[in-house]
């Protein structure tokens, strides 16, 4: 799509935004979204406001009709202190080989992504991207080719909300205008704020996530299995088209509905993309992904909520490309994951677990002797304290064949950027995975099952991380004991 010069311009061209013929003004201005004109140079390209910056990827690119060579490079990194300068004044020359190159990406101020591609660029952008996505699985072991298929996004929710009132009021805006009516009810009753991005917030997430060393733990790495499981390309849409609308982007900038834009039935009687990226995820399942780039696809950004008793609730958000992989698993093991957690594990795969668990207590206390006694278990910060291995070694026994892209998830520490700060994440579950609750419930399976061996007791159920005990004081203080001892 190209722009008319403005010497030879007619009065009417079309939009750069959604390709739409619209009236070209005198002055070279085309009426364009979010109440902002865009000028014309002599070129006949647009002049760009402070609203959409000079530097941007690719996408942004296609939607302005402007002239590119690939989609998502590395030539957008604009300069900064933490960048070689030589690299930063000529991107072509910057060549990344090793872990340390992938942290000055993530750490590396990058162009702002536009929210959504205009319809009228979808096409010419998912043409990009199955080309740059075969480039890719042609070069799978290739840290720069990874790197290359990484959009940016420059954004901190944790930054410049001096009006938390106001922020929210938007955030829940957005939600009703992308039609996610449950998400905006449950933020508008939240007590949850942001926490100020500042160093007691980075400490106290630091808190959060242990250190903890895996090299004396960790099980070898799994060995590929004897028959190699791929997903189907309906399957793969499917999982894209469970992404809500307005789900947010990881470190990688990559957003689901991008996805979900690019893989539109018209699209793709048209183009391959859906293909390739069916193709990238069965690689992906397969293992043998780059070392130094598990930290940047299996990491995520973190956003810190203060709950309100003040402390910190670390959010995670992992790539669109990790979720989507996770959630093509999810889809194939929920069936038989009641086969190893059931009856006494309720928030996996059970239809209305939590009510369950509440019926349960209730006729537990209406029936059982008044002698007898009840707990309830909660854990601190669960999620983050569990040791991999409780679940990383049942994995290899139960699932071999989702093994290998598990275990690059987990068997080696990933980054959680906050900010332009980087924690390395080497304990516990990612929070946010879809992978995380059944991994959870894994890892602790050994655990209720020591209590259903060692302890007589009338009432035995969790949801999660939720525990539910009842029976006799000597029989519950027991089960206390064993959970402690773990």
């Amino acid at each position: 799509m190209s722009l008319p010069d403005l010497s030879t311009a007619s009065t009417k061209s079309n939009c750069p935004l959604c390709n739409k013929l619209v009236k070209v003004t005198k002055l070279g201005l085309l009426p364009s979204h979010r109440n902002q004109k865009i000028k014309l140079t002599q070129s006949g390209l647009p002049i760009l406001s402070p609203a959409i910056p000079r530097t941007l990827n690719a996408f942004s690119a296609i939607a302005l009709a402007q002239p590119i060579v690939t989609i998502f490079t590395l030539t957008d990194v604009p300069t900064s202190p933490i960048v070689p300068t030589s690299t930063a004044e000529n991107a072509l020359t910057f060549n990344p080989t090793d872990s340390t190159d992938v942290e000055i990406f993530l750490v590396t101020p990058k162009p702002f992504v536009i929210s959504r591609i205009p319809k009228g660029a979808r096409l010419q952008v998912a043409k990009h991207l199955s080309k740059n996505l075969t480039s890719l699985i042609n070069n799978y072991s290739s840290i720069k080719h990874w790197l290359d298929t990484t959009p940016c996004d420059d954004t901190d929710k944790n930054k410049n909300h001096k009006n938390d009132l106001l922020t929210k009021a938007k955030l829940i805006s957005k939600k009703l205008d992308n039609l996610n009516v449950k998400s905006a009810i449950r933020l508008a009753t939240s007590d949850n704020k942001l926490a100020p991005y500042d160093q007691t917030t980075y400490q106290a997430l630091l808190l959060k996530h242990h250190p903890h060393d895996l090299k004396d733990e960790i099980p070898s790495y799994p060995e590929a299995p004897l028959i190699a499981t791929t997903f189907t390309s309906s399957e793969v849409r499917k999982a894209i088209l469970s992404f809500k609308r307005d789900s947010s982007p990881g470190v990688d900038g990559f957003r689901p509905i991008f996805l979900q834009d690019l893989t539109a039935p018209y699209i793709t009687q048209q183009c391959d993309v859906l293909e390739k990226i069916t193709q990238l995820i069965n690689r992906m399942l397969a293992g043998g992904l780059p070392p130094a780039i598990i930290p940047l696809l299996y990491g995520a950004k973190l956003i810190a909520l203060h709950k309100p008793n003040k402390d910190i609730r670390p959010i995670a958000i992992g790539t669109t490309w990790r979720r989507l992989t996770a959630k093509l698993v999810v889809s194939r093991i929920l069936f038989t994951v009641s086969n190893h957690l059931c009856p006494n594990q309720l928030g996996v795969n059970v239809k209305g677990g939590c009510e369950v668990s509440l019926h349960m207590t209730r006729m537990y206390l209406q029936t059982d002797p008044s002698d007898n006694i009840l707990i309830k278990i909660d854990f601190s910060n669960a999620f983050n304290s569990l040791k991999r291995t409780a679940f990383l070694n049942p994995i290899l026994t139960l699932y071999p064949e989702y093994s290998q892209f598990i275990f690059d998830c987990y068997a080696s520490p990933s980054h959680l950027q906050f900010g332009d700060r980087l924690i390395p994440s080497s304990s516990g579950i990612q929070q946010g995975d879809p992978l995380g609750s059944f991994l959870f419930c894994l890892g602790i399976n050994s655990l209720i099952q020591s209590i259903n061996d060692q302890c007589k007791l009338n009432l035995h159920n969790w949801y999660i991380d939720d525990g539910i005990l009842g029976g006799s004081p000597s029989e519950v203080i027991k089960a206390v004991e064993i959970i402690k001892s773990n």
